[in-house]
């Protein structure tokens, strides 16, 4: 927990700006949609996300929500994950004497940040449901729409951290959000953002469960590498 709070200390003003700006991002997309009037009356706040988080061939519209959504996690998980002086990360290291625990950190901070990101969409989709007066309805597809989008962007970010491992930062935003853009434009099984979208999945349960496989094996893969990098 300490950890965590000395983390939080070195984000410093950088956390607000994190906040302010997942909210505009997400109102952004919500005043889209109420604009063309998918958010109304007559139809329930379940149906309301699964538009919203659904597929793109589905609802053609939503190419705009998935670009905006996504181009703006990769810039905030930079904030998130943005490097630090070479000498603070080396003191670290001796703070810790476990890379793991240092990589750990790292990892804990990127999730909650995602989780975070995607709640700002949950909880502006609701808000405007209220406005809208569309009739406010609970039920499962809120809990796994929500874990679609941390699972998956969170998949999305370790990769992210792996290619800046193993080149540089702009190489991985460049393959980042080159999948997240083929993920949007080809809306098939062979992209990875297809198994974030909520109305694409058959078997949600199998689908999260390889996800997050995944991105434990990406996160051993990171911690590999961090062993045999050059901190001296």
């Amino acid at each position: 927990m300490n950890l965590l709070i000395l983390e939080s200390r070195l984000l410093g003003k950088d956390i607000w700006r994190v906040v302010v700006v997942s909210i505009i991002l997400s109102f952004i997309n919500m005043l889209i949609y109420a604009k063309n009037g998918v958010v109304n009356p007559n139809i329930s706040s379940s149906e309301v996300l699964i538009t919203l988080f659904g597929s793109v061939q589905n609802y053609p519209m939503n190419w705009i929500y998935w670009i905006v959504f996504c181009v703006g996690y990769v810039i905030l998980l930079q904030v998130i994950w943005k490097p630090r002086i070479h000498m603070f990360s080396v003191n670290q290291l001796l703070r810790h004497k476990n890379i793991k625990r240092f990589w750990g950190i790292k990892f804990l901070t990127g999730f909650i940040f995602t989780c975070f990101y995607a709640f700002c969409s949950m909880v502006l989709t609701f808000i405007f449901c209220l406005l809208a007066g569309t009739p406010i309805i609970f039920d499962p597809v809120w809990l796994l729409v929500y874990l679609c989008l941390i699972i998956n962007l969170y998949l999305h970010s370790l990769l992210w951290l792996l290619v800046k491992l193993y080149s540089m930062a702009e190489m991985a935003n460049f393959s980042i959000l080159a999948l997240f853009y083929v993920g949007v434009k080809l809306n098939y099984p062979i992209s990875l953002l297809y198994f974030g979208m909520f109305s694409n999945l058959n078997n949600i349960s199998v689908a999260l469960l390889v996800e997050f496989a995944a991105a434990v094996f990406i996160c051993m893969i990171i911690i590999k590498k961090a062993k045999k990098m050059d901190y001296l």
